[in-house]
């Protein structure tokens, strides 16, 4: 049995070789970033120390309003226009599993495929499980997915007892319901038949949840494009920015890059913050797996259309007929379904 100073030894050998372990994870990252054309001003650092969760970014000295932190070529961000994406989305084409692509097409068009980002779910579960992929620097620095536990990995009967009442019970079975069907019908007849290509370990409907959950969390939306899902993509670097309603930073979308640039003075030591929108607690626990401890501004109280109902109910106990007779038209004029929640700010 080991005494208490033992023990004490053993656990401060197995912090001082986490803290080496992160160090020399976050060294090969900076190494890719500069290889890939990623360029990180003098004045920050990407760092655990000083930021409010995992890996984020710091100032080491005043940073001034409009100066630019960090760029990130296109070429180094991972979307449907990749190369990697383009083989695998040609590949579905040619087996029938996806009726056509094109990135450039899909970019401009208005119409909001969600097929269009399967590509991009698959390349990231060839590529995040492939201990050789060139992108493997960028995936070792993202939190395990242990770590983040993201809501779509719940059990259902977990979320709907710490969720109730949010409306993102509901949301959860949509989305998952919509995950389970892509699976099935496009994304596991095209792992079986590229078995080869595929590690065996990939090739499973929670892998295929991970990376969706993975994507929510850590992707940007092309604000110039039209198409939500086709402007999806994974963006080192500027995905390290951790969240704040009163952020300090901002992406601003270049032809040839994305880049950070301050909105705001900055002090030394302070953490760089971006915003991932306008968004209360609920939203940004299903998007992102977090809510701010700080009151959020943007919080909201949702109340499902068919509790409402019900209540409404109650209180038209006297004439229940005419009560839904009017409760159904107005549903119909204003386009609301059972499923959809009314938010009060």
């Amino acid at each position: 049995m080991q005494s208490g100073h033992a023990r004490l030894v053993a656990h401060v050998d197995d912090v001082m070789t986490e803290l080496v372990a992160s160090e020399e994870t976050l060294q090969r990252f900076l190494r890719w970033c500069s290889t890939s054309g990623i360029t990180l001003s003098d004045g920050v650092t990407i760092t655990t120390c000083g930021s409010c969760a995992q890996y984020g970014m710091v100032a080491r000295r005043r940073i001034r309003k409009g100066e630019k932190l960090a760029s990130i070529p296109r070429t180094a961000i991972l979307s449907i226009a990749s190369k990697q994406v383009e083989l695998v989305a040609r590949s579905l084409v040619d087996s029938g599993l996806l009726s056509s692509f094109n990135p450039k097409s899909a970019l401009e068009s208005e119409a909001q495929d969600g097929n269009i980002w399967i590509p991009l779910l698959i390349t990231l579960m060839r590529e995040y499980c492939d201990p050789n992929s060139q992108w493997r620097p960028y995936f070792d620095l993202c939190p395990d997915f242990d770590e983040l536990d993201p809501v779509l990995l719940w059990e259902s009967s977990e979320a709907a007892r710490l969720l109730k009442g949010t409306g993102i019970v509901e949301r959860i079975r949509q989305e998952t319901g919509l995950i389970e069907q892509d699976f099935a019908a496009v994304v596991e007849p095209f792992l079986v038949a590229q078995k080869d290509l595929f590690d065996p370990s990939t090739m499973s409907l929670t892998v295929y949840k991970k990376m969706v959950s993975f994507v929510m969390a850590y992707s940007f939306t092309d604000v110039r494009c039209r198409n939500a899902f086709a402007s999806v993509m994974m963006v080192p670097v500027a995905d390290i920015l951790n969240h704040n309603s009163q952020h300090n930073a901002k992406i601003v979308y270049q032809k040839t890059s994305l880049d950070i640039v301050a909105i705001g003075r900055i002090n030394a030591h302070e953490e760089v913050f971006n915003t991932y929108g306008k968004l209360g607690n609920a939203d940004l626990l299903y998007k992102y797996g977090f809510a701010e401890h700080v009151p959020n501004p943007m919080d909201c109280a949702s109340v499902q259309v068919d509790t409402l109902r019900a209540v409404a109910r109650v209180q038209h106990s006297n004439d229940k007929e005419q009560f839904d007779k009017f409760w159904d038209l107005c549903c119909e004029v204003l386009d609301i379904g059972s499923d959809d929640s009314f938010v009060e700010n």
